[in-house]
């Protein structure tokens, strides 16, 4: 499910329809395609995936998509200042029983409301925090300096069981950012997240602390100087070695910091013409 700038969220499925002419592989370029597909002639054509269902709801660009496959559960965080969160099984039985699928007027389960400017990052998870007897919870982050905490509603409830109150979801915030926070990712294993943020800092927190509370680990690119060329603008967390991390900075380089320390370990130099905007790890070893 890509994000988008025009507001809406497109679900793509495998085309029905397929051809084998040389025309339509050709469509490929050459520099994209892997050597063992070019050889065994399996690479497949770029319009093979069609739209399925559309989900319009928020007022602006969409920044950021989460998908939680045990639920089914979506959250999306938009340039309107909201995060809304998608019950994929409910929209695709209302979207059937509608006249037209593609524009079903679909709901949101609940929409977050708990930021003063547009969200960035968001990320779904279905695990518990004991400290604060929650199953289940969302983490977003905006363009306020902010990162927020929401609660997952009870599919068994009424989503308008608690209408009058603003914030029925929120949990806590995290607000030791002093500018826009750009990423935030949740730690495999553990009850820590990290933020990354246009102020030149990646903070370390813990998903039950106080109210307040203030970060584990401050970090900062270690030739930093306050340029903004050492800007942290994405982090990954690495499944397979769950004591590192991995923080791409605006200037290329993506250096790798120990979990318990704070400490950079090692930096991978910048080999990019721009700067690093997304990363991601292979979950084998």
């Amino acid at each position: 499910a890509p994000a988008t700038t025009n507001g809406e969220i497109a679900t793509a499925a495998p085309s029905s329809s397929s051809s084998s002419s040389s025309s339509d592989e050709s469509t490929v370029p050459e520099t994209y395609e892997p050597d063992h597909l070019a050889k065994t002639n399996q690479c497949q054509p770029l319009n093979q995936y069609h739209p399925k269902l559309s989900l319009r709801h928020h007022l602006d660009a969409i920044r950021s998509v989460d998908f939680l496959a045990a639920k089914p559960l979506l959250i999306s965080g938009s340039d309107d200042g909201t995060a809304k969160i998608w019950n994929l099984s409910k929209v695709l039985q209302q979207a059937r029983s509608a006249e037209h699928t593609l524009r079903a007027p679909v709901e949101p389960v609940c929409t977050f409301r708990g930021h003063t400017s547009g969200v960035t990052s968001v990320v779904i998870s279905d695990r518990s925090i004991r400290e604060l007897e929650i199953k289940g919870f969302a983490l977003t982050g905006s363009l306020d300096g902010t990162v927020v905490l929401w609660n997952l509603p009870d599919n068994r409830e009424d989503a308008y069981r608690q209408h009058g109150k603003l914030n029925p979801f929120l949990r806590r915030r995290f607000k030791y950012h002093e500018d826009a926070v750009w990423d935030v990712q949740l730690h495999p294993h553990s009850d820590i997240f990290c933020s990354t943020s246009a102020d030149g800092t990646a903070r370390l927190w813990r998903l039950g602390g106080e109210e307040g509370e203030t970060p584990l680990h401050s970090l900062t690119h270690p030739g930093s100087d306050g340029a903004p060329s050492t800007i942290p603008t994405s982090v990954c967390f690495q499944d397979a070695n769950p004591d590192r991390f991995l923080i791409g900075y605006t200037n290329g380089d993506v250096c790798q910091f120990d979990l318990s320390t704070g400490r950079c370990l090692s930096v991978i130099p910048a080999k990019l013409v721009d700067d690093v905007s997304t990363m991601s790890t292979s979950t084998s070893k």
